[in-house]
């Protein structure tokens, strides 16, 4: 680990862990700021702190039927980097992968080693808020003034990778939009803006589920909006001011697929 306080932050973990009767399993203890690998049986994704960043790895097993629950309180961690599902059933993929909120997801692959230009990376909530390294949106943001969004861009691509791979981009909505705005003209460019990308729009500041916020009105008034919204548990609330990017209001999602581990890729069939 990095410092004493790193490592002792996750002994720590683990030993709470073992103290409330899970079963750990460790690997042997290096001298120095290591951590051995480490296993950690457990009922729930509540049962976590938060974020638990090192060697250790939380196994939780869960009946068939309750894997939408599994990825609903996973996602209600407020964390979206990565994502992995192991199957070769084509519709429990395509349900997991959709319920995910992750911003870059792995099928019958591992979810580490994301390349430039095949695997635009980048997460949502509390793994970044902003657009993808290496993505289509990226210059976008380095820009005082933006060109409209191509099209294009909004439609799902399928990406160049290595063969044996298929690898695929798309924008979907974030889902709740929160729009405040001191006059009704301003109120009607954010629901413009909301309706144009899929999301639905909200004025009560105390739902659970906004995933953005649009505002148009004083600095008096924006400041007590950003802090009540950065007090808020969960997932950080990116917070936007006219002109509304659309952009603002999608979450980049990128799909690579171990194509060889269903059977073979089809396309090599085709060669010749």
């Amino acid at each position: 680990m990095i410092t004493e306080e790193a490592q002792k932050r996750l002994l720590d973990h683990i030993a709470a862990m073992r103290s409330k009767g899970r079963t750990v399993t460790q690997g042997l203890v290096p001298p120095g700021l290591f951590v051995p690998p480490t296993l950690i049986e457990i009922g729930s994704i509540a049962e976590l702190p938060g974020e638990v960043f090192g060697p250790v790895m939380h196994v939780l097993s869960y009946p068939r039927d309750g894997l939408e629950r599994v990825l609903r309180e996973a996602n209600a961690t407020g964390f979206g980097l990565t994502f992995g599902v192991h199957s070769r059933i084509d519709e429990t993929i395509d349900r997991a992968t959709t319920l995910s909120r992750a911003g870059n997801q792995y099928v019958n692959r591992t979810v580490i080693g994301a390349v430039v230009g095949v695997q635009p990376f980048g997460g949502h909530g509390l793994s970044g808020t902003g657009p993808k390294a290496g993505g289509p949106l990226y210059m976008r943001r380095l820009l005082s003034a933006c060109p409209p969004l191509h099209p294009e861009i909004v439609l799902r691509d399928e990406l160049r990778g290595p063969v044996g791979e298929r690898n695929s981009y798309w924008l979907r909505p974030k889902g709740t939009i929160l729009c405040i705005a001191s006059n009704p003209a301003d109120l009607s460019l954010q629901l413009q803006a909301v309706s144009a990308t899929g999301n639905v729009a909200t004025q009560d500041v105390d739902n659970p589920v906004i995933a953005a916020a649009l505002f148009a009105g004083s600095r008096d008034e924006l400041m007590p909006l950003s802090c009540l919204l950065a007090e808020r548990d969960g997932p950080i609330v990116p917070l936007h001011l006219a002109p509304y990017r659309p952009e603002a209001l999608l979450d980049e999602v990128s799909l690579s697929v171990n194509t060889a581990a269903a059977g073979g890729n089809a396309s090599l069939m085709t060669i010749g």
